[in-house]
């Protein structure tokens, strides 16, 4: 874990490869200790800081600094987040949701406050959570967009002050008219893949009033190899919308270990325990008019239903394929046994897959007029309890394949159930 922690979010399954190859060629070796992880000494002297050390070395002042909570507050901001995080479903990676950690939580709110004027108001966009959160410290107008209408209406229901307007909004739609330019901060949280990052930043400063700020989280600079040209390119971007940096937090933005990441890197032997994964916040000034600048067209984004068993999900991809015939569930080659061991929306068999779960399973679903029935007969749409026994209306084919992709554990017991407790399926979620 410490090293995880140190490698500025290199991929776990990466980092493993390396210091297998690297103790391939005697540079290291592995440490015999009693413990739940290998520990790693070098065969030679450490040499002086990388390039990687020396940019992580420089200092940069937090907005936040001269906000303070008193105790009273911060006793509360932990018991709100807990509050909020288990009203909630277990986060997806079709939606990549990566909730953050405690830590994260208290300075997020801080900065927030800090980047605050008046009455004016706030956007949340892709972070539901912290802006649920951010309603109860602040009286300012705020609207929270985000893609997972399931997600807005628990926050609706159980969480969010009424100071808070929830915003059910695909990023690849254009927004309504009626938030342009209205925000005076807007705070984005957006999935790391190369297009979303893009579509993201041009979406959010379309919501910017002239003078405001927008805050955004990017990936470090060791996310994969080609994250420095692509934050050069995103900050070329922001020049043409109109936008200048204002400040950069070097790993700002601390994140929990979800269960499908969890899932994923455990298939690969790889345990996670703590919060490991950071962003970078970069802070910018709307100081100008977007120039005459043309993006290219921004591609519509896949639909998903979605079907709730306790705190897991299920989604089906609406994509215009495998409409019809006989529903069935087939693995995808390499993934036989439906356990996807990464968390990258970058791979072709991420791409092909239709049928995804909240514990990182995928597969193909055939026959999905007729599948969707079945599932909706079986679950209530829209992340709703469960309707009926988990045996009715599937056959057995098809209700073992997804009692593997939601891990239930003996589904022969639990089909004979009338209904399924949430408190004792909230307990079973962390096997």
């Amino acid at each position: 874990m410490e090293l995880l922690e140190k490698s500025f979010n290199c991929d776990p399954v990466l980092l493993k490869d390396t210091l297998s190859e690297l103790t391939d060629a005697d540079m290291i070796y592995e440490v015999d200790e009693q413990g739940p992880a290998v520990r790693y000494q070098s065969r030679k002297k450490a040499g002086s800081q990388s390039e990687h050390e020396l940019y992580f070395s420089v200092g940069y002042s937090e907005p936040c600094q001269n906000v303070s909570l008193a105790h009273s507050e911060m006793m509360q901001l932990q018991d709100m987040v807990t509050k909020i995080l288990d009203s909630l479903p277990e986060p997806t990676p079709v939606y990549s949701q990566w909730w953050f950690s405690q830590k994260s939580y208290q300075k997020l709110v801080k900065l927030l406050l800090s980047l605050t004027e008046g009455r004016s108001p706030i956007a949340f966009v892709a972070c539901p959570t912290l802006g649920c959160l951010f309603s109860h410290f602040s009286c300012q107008p705020m609207t929270i967009f985000d893609i997972d209408e399931v997600i807005l209406t628990k926050l609706m229901n159980h969480c969010c002050s009424k100071s808070a307007t929830l915003v059910c909004y695909d990023i690849s739609d254009r927004p309504d008219t009626q938030f342009k330019d209205k925000f005076q901060l807007v705070f984005v949280d957006p999935p790391w893949s190369r297009t979303s990052l893009r579509t993201f930043l041009l979406r959010t400063s379309t919501l910017l009033s002239p003078g405001g700020t927008l805050a955004i989280s990017l990936p470090p600079v060791f996310t994969r190899p080609t994250i420095k040209e692509e934050r050069q390119n995103l900050l070329v971007l922001a020049s043409k919308l109109g936008l200048s940096v204002r400040s950069t937090l070097p790993g700002f933005t601390e994140y929990s270990v979800p269960s499908f990441e969890q899932v994923a890197y455990q298939g690969c032997g790889i345990t996670l325990r703590e919060p490991w994964r950071s962003g970078d916040l970069f802070i910018f000034t709307k100081t100008g008019e977007s120039s005459l600048y043309v993006p290219p067209p921004i591609t519509k984004s896949c639909r998903w239903d979605q079907y709730r068993y306790g705190a897991r999900r299920l989604f089906l991809k609406r994509d215009g394929c495998s409409e019809d015939g006989v529903p069935s569930i087939r693995a995808i080659h390499g993934f036989e046994d439906l356990i996807y061991r990464t968390t990258s929306t970058r791979t072709t068999s991420w791409t092909s897959a239709s049928l995804v779960s909240t514990r990182n399973c995928i597969a193909h679903a055939h026959g999905r007029k007729d599948l969707s029935a079945i599932l909706g007969n079986v679950f209530k749409e829209n992340g709703q309890d469960i309707t009926t026994d988990f045996a009715t209306g599937m056959s057995p084919e098809i209700r073992e394949l997804v009692s593997i992709m939601l891990k239930i554990p003996n589904p022969q017991k639990r089909a004979a159930e009338k209904c399924l407790n949430p408190q004792t399926e909230k307990i079973s979620q962390q096997s």
